[in-house]
């Protein structure tokens, strides 16, 4: 390996290091103290020497706000092969199972809720990384490198709502906006439980809220009340350690 391959193999070691540090400092600690030299404490580095790797606070914040859109990419589409393997096993296709695919995206719902207690750290770095506070300017570099893993994060869900609308149980449509319409909506209603500390019991069942509501824009885009219906008792019967 020539001299100049190691030293890129170094270099991008030592940066995956801090993002990971900086990762962790943030699903521990949020956003409100965090810095460069914070991230240095926790590497018992100096500050100076991060900064050859990220120029400002804010391409540091891009690294992990990337690193936690890909990591919930990765466990999403982790999720959704081994659904598809229980409920497509061997030679069946999943066109021929329009209550199967309307069960997927029920069951995302309770994926999504589940994350706090299956991956809390990953939980919280999601959440990070869509609080406002975080976003980017969108003409800036650290956007243009985020905009291809966002992307890839949503493929699956946008895959599934395409495979819903060929097989007729939603109709004619954007595929694209309507999958993101559907996760906005889970991610919405599932953040109100942090209501519950200051009105126990007002909200109810956080999931079957959550349902109602996912089940309420399926309806909307064309999926029968009945097929709904049945979806939503499959969903509830596919395997997800620690869901609610």
């Amino acid at each position: 390996m020539a001299a100049s391959d190691r030293r890129v193999r170094k270099r991008e070691a030592r940066r995956e290091r801090v993002v990971a540090a900086a990762a962790a400092l943030v699903a521990r600690d949020g956003i409100e103290t965090f810095s460069i030299h914070a991230v240095a404490r926790e590497l018992d580095a100096a500050p100076a020497g991060l900064y050859h790797y990220f120029p400002s606070k804010g391409a540091l914040l891009a690294a992990v706000q990337e690193r936690g859109f890909t990591r919930f990419g990765e466990d999403f589409a982790a999720v959704d092969a081994d659904w598809r393997d229980v409920l497509w096993p061997g030679e069946a296709i999943a066109s021929d199972d329009p209550e199967g695919l309307l069960t997927l995206a029920l069951a995302m719902v309770r994926y999504y809720l589940s994350l706090p207690v299956r991956r809390p750290e990953l939980a919280r770095l999601t959440a990070f990384s869509l609080d406002p506070r975080t976003w980017l300017d969108e003409e800036s570099a650290e956007a243009t490198r985020i905009g291809p893993v966002l992307v890839e994060t949503f493929r699956p869900l946008g895959r599934l709502f395409g495979e819903l609308r060929a097989a007729g149980v939603l109709s004619e449509g954007a595929t694209v906006p309507r999958a993101i319409t559907y996760w906005a909506s889970v991610h919405g209603i599932g953040q109100t439980a942090k209501l519950e500390r200051f009105a126990p019991g007002l909200f109810g069942s956080t999931l079957e809220r959550t349902l109602d509501a996912a089940g309420a824009l399926l309806r909307g885009w064309g999926a029968s009340e009945d097929l709904v219906e049945r979806a939503r008792a499959r969903a509830a019967e596919l395997p997800l350690s620690g869901a609610p």
